[in-house]
């Protein structure tokens, strides 16, 4: 039962252990290793104990599926609050109250993702937090103004984009160095400089781990070890090659790239790391089909203060919420008789976040009563009421194109072998940091295409059947992130892969990275 809290490995216990008893937590390991169930847990916990918790991630997509927000909506910033000068950063009284309230309530930031947070960001945020409890100068002196820090991800995974673009200090746009100008011309290509702060930035430095406010936090560093999604030793091998920068051998591509006998173009997800050949290799599939279409338009919902709806509540052209533009559910879910899914949520031990099948039919909408409820325990969990009223809602929105002849719910016969009728789920995020808080929701059939996915969207699935095209990869650590979803060397095909085309062009990062978890944890955790 998930409300009654999963069963953790001790390794995992421990952070939650190291959380409750307030310490600032660093815990990783690679992809399947549970992450994000401890991240879950921890909030979980902590909110108990009544705790003002704060969770976010860099990106959308992330931030949205741990139930949080955004490193940048968190400290009320854009990404063109790097060219604010630091003295500047800090919130105004009048201009900025909400951030200034959520800033000055929070007790805990869980930060999610960190690979992709640069080392100014960080430093940043610290200066940040430190300056906003400044009417306690105690608490001014320690990092993040005493905030209580969480931070987990892979530092082996997406590192920072376009790092150092702008000077930590002052926000002027900083700049390689000229020959014959400036001092530092013997630096590496990578260095960026300013000048009227005499600051030199080296992208070697660009991670977090790196910055000043990352050694004063003190962390409790904790290696989560053990990997729940794959079970071949040879292929947890092969991964962590990849995680950690070791070049592939020529065995190694082999067993990749090699065509399966249980994979083809019919039964596999394709990984793509560009949305352009996701959208062109789902809509070839779906033109393809000649059974008729039913469309779904998701129901976004807002409901609490005028003040949160300022920063929640905006709405787009299509009348969807701007704060859910990255949900994992679609916007519009486009079926049809025949088509390849995806599942987006987790309904049962058989049926989890990634599950692929076929759609078969539809099941005829009769009645309300097959709507799941939440006194049946079909909806559990926080807001189970709201959440099936919202669901009726939905229903209701579809209710002429449902009772269609020939359409109703749709019904998909996963790969697994089981066939079930999906329903509409509401996903809520509750907002704010103090009561009365706000909710907002997004209900939809939990489905997607099930032809092609970004590697981003990717995340947090476990996928039986995958074709990884990485022709197109721009960022090496993309491949890891990729792989790492399959749960099989068997289920799994990689397209474009060659040892040039691998390259690990960013062999200094890789180093850099597993100097930085040797020091850590200890010699294993860079084993292969």
């Amino acid at each position: 039962d998930e409300q009654a809290g999963p069963t953790l490995l001790p390794e995992q216990q421990d952070v939650v252990n190291h959380a409750v008893a307030g310490h600032n937590i660093f815990f990783t390991g690679p992809a399947g290793c549970g992450k994000s169930t401890v991240l879950r847990e921890v909030r979980k916990r902590l909110e108990e104990e009544r705790m003002t918790v704060c969770v976010m991630a860099p990106t959308g997509i992330v931030a949205l599926a741990i139930r949080g927000t955004t490193t940048w909506s968190f400290a009320g910033w854009t990404p063109n609050s790097t060219r604010i000068p630091l003295e500047d950063l800090p919130p105004k009284d009048s201009k900025d109250s909400m951030t200034l309230k959520r800033l000055l309530k929070v007790n805990v930031i869980i930060i999610d993702e960190i690979s992709m947070i640069e080392n100014n960001f960080f430093e940043r945020l610290d200066f940040l937090l430190r300056h906003i409890q400044s009417r306690d100068s105690g608490r001014r002196a320690k990092p993040f103004g005493g905030i209580q820090v969480i931070i987990t991800g892979d530092f082996c995974q997406l590192p920072p984009i376009k790092p150092f673009q702008h000077c930590f200090n002052c926000g002027r746009e900083l700049r390689k160095p000229k020959k014959g100008i400036d001092s530092t011309v013997d630096k590496p290509l990578s260095t960026r400089i300013c000048v009227p702060c005499n600051l030199t930035f080296k992208d070697e430095d660009k991670f977090a781990f790196s910055s000043a406010a990352w050694s004063h936090c003190n962390f409790v560093n904790i290696h989560l070890k053990a990997i729940h999604r794959q079970k071949d030793p040879a292929f947890i091998s092969l991964l962590q090659k990849c995680r950690l920068g070791i070049p592939f051998s020529n065995h190694d591509i082999t067993a990749l790239t090699r065509p399966k006998p249980t994979l083809s173009q019919d039964n596999a997800v394709k990984l793509f790391p560009v949305r352009a050949d996701v959208w062109e290799t789902n809509h070839k599939a779906f033109e393809e089909l000649e059974t008729p279409p039913i469309i779904f338009k998701c129901h976004d919902g807002f409901a609490g203060s005028w003040e949160h709806s300022l920063e929640y509540g905006k709405r787009l052209d299509d009348g969807t919420l701007q704060f859910l533009d990255q949900h994992r559910f679609d916007r519009k879910l486009r079926l049809k008789k025949g088509m390849r899914v995806l599942l987006l949520a987790s309904l049962d031990s058989d049926l989890r976040n990634g599950s692929q099948g076929t759609l078969v039919g539809y099941e005829p909408f009769r009645s309300w009563t097959k709507l799941p409820t939440w006194n049946t325990g079909a909806i559990r969990g926080e807001h189970a009421e709201v959440r099936e009223k919202l669901v009726r809602e939905f229903a209701s929105m579809h209710k002429s194109k449902l009772k269609q002849g020939g359409f109703g719910w749709p019904i998909v016969a996963f790969d697994n072998g089981v066939t079930k009728t999906i329903y509409p789920e509401c996903d809520i995020h509750v907002v704010g940091y103090e009561s009365p808080y706000s909710t907002v929701s997004r209900t939809q059939i939990p489905l997607t295409a099930g032809y092609a996915l970004t590697i981003h969207k990717a995340q947090g699935m476990t996928l039986d059947k995958v074709i990884v095209d990485v022709s197109k990869v721009f960022v090496d650590k993309q491949i890891y992130v990729a792989l790492s979803r399959a749960r099989s060397l068997d289920g799994l095909q990689v397209i474009g892969l060659t040892r040039e085309s691998v390259g690990f062009d960013d062999g200094e990062d890789s180093e850099k990275v597993r100097k930085f978890l040797r020091d850590s944890f200890g010699d294993e955790v860079v084993t292969y």
